[in-house]
């Protein structure tokens, strides 16, 4: 994980160019100010996949550099621009030219226009990159759809290993990204295993049952951003409290537990509530189940 919530993975980042990023009470990087570009200073070679979050609130103008670049303390206009003049860029904005769009290897190659605004969530929700550097080839994938192929022929802008950098594009452009990540072919890979139990098989119309939810990670690499969420029919029921339970980084052989409380409503008197409970991480394939909770009818009262 190369960013994942925390000022002690933000530190590790540096600042290349004027303006930054700000930590937010959110955990998320807010950028500020440039043009500039924050990047982590680990190599990876090629290939590597690269994995990120962004919101823009509305129009504004960042993106996401990759390459083998160095940015050079004497390089003119400032640093950042070693990565514009020796790496690529992702764009990240809602302009109408095709090189220069969101899902754009800018000024190369546009996206697949059709696919990106099927995929592509609005202004204001967050939207998931995945960049694959494979050496001479980029691949982004917006959402999980693959929205371009560029392969690259400039010897200027070498792909053998590459760094990550996101950009601050100036006063104005306020852009958000969480959850950043890289996944390489010898990080090895994580595994999810999930088991649910109910605490009890029937309720009462209008009281909560308790369902008990155990991930573990039986793989040989941390499972990123693992996340177990329940959902349930909102006609017959509610999950109680937080839908989802965020578990961070599950190392190898760790494990999470928690309680998942499900209220029926009065009117799902003597139905079944299927409820379904999910794992994602973002390097580790969804796992679901689903059980079910009995709503036991409703007692007639007799008469006198």
């Amino acid at each position: 994980m190369l960013f994942d919530g925390t000022e002690a993975s933000f530190a590790e980042w540096q600042m290349a160019g004027p303006g930054g990023f700000n930590f937010t009470s959110d955990c998320t990087l807010e950028s500020f100010g440039g043009l500039g570009m924050l990047y982590h200073p680990q190599l990876f070679e090629s290939p590597a996949t690269f994995r990120m979050e962004w919101m823009m609130p509305g129009d504004e103008n960042s993106g996401v550099f990759v390459g083998n670049w160095e940015p050079d303390p004497e390089y003119l206009p400032n640093p950042a621009w070693d990565a514009v003049d020796h790496g690529y860029e992702i764009q990240i904005d809602a302009t109408d030219d095709a090189d220069s769009t969101t899902g754009a290897i800018y000024n190369f190659q546009a996206p697949d226009a059709a696919a990106r605004d099927a995929a592509l969530n609005p202004p204001g929700e967050w939207n998931a990159y995945e960049i694959t550097v494979d050496d001479p080839v980029v691949e982004v994938r917006l959402n999980g759809t693959l929205i371009n192929q560029f392969t690259s022929i400039d010897p200027a802008r070498d792909l053998s290993a590459t760094k990550l950098g996101i950009q601050n594009h100036g006063a104005g452009d306020e852009v958000y990204f969480r959850r950043i990540q890289v996944a390489t072919p010898d990080a090895g890979a994580a595994e999810l295993d999930l088991e649910v139990t109910p605490s009890r098989r029937s309720v009462k119309p209008g009281r909560a049952g308790t369902f008990r939810a155990t991930l573990r990670n039986t793989g040989d690499a941390a499972a990123d951003g693992a996340r177990l969420c329940a959902t349930a029919p909102r006609s017959k029921a509610a999950i109680v409290g937080r839908d989802c339970t965020a578990a961070g980084t599950l190392e190898p052989s760790d494990s999470l537990r928690d309680a998942i409380a499900v209220k029926a409503k009065r009117s799902a008197a003597g139905d079944r509530i299927r409820v379904r409970v999910t794992v994602k991480a973002a390097n580790a394939e969804r796992v679901s189940e689903t059980v079910t909770l009995k709503v036991k009818k409703k007692k007639r009262k007799r008469g006198r």
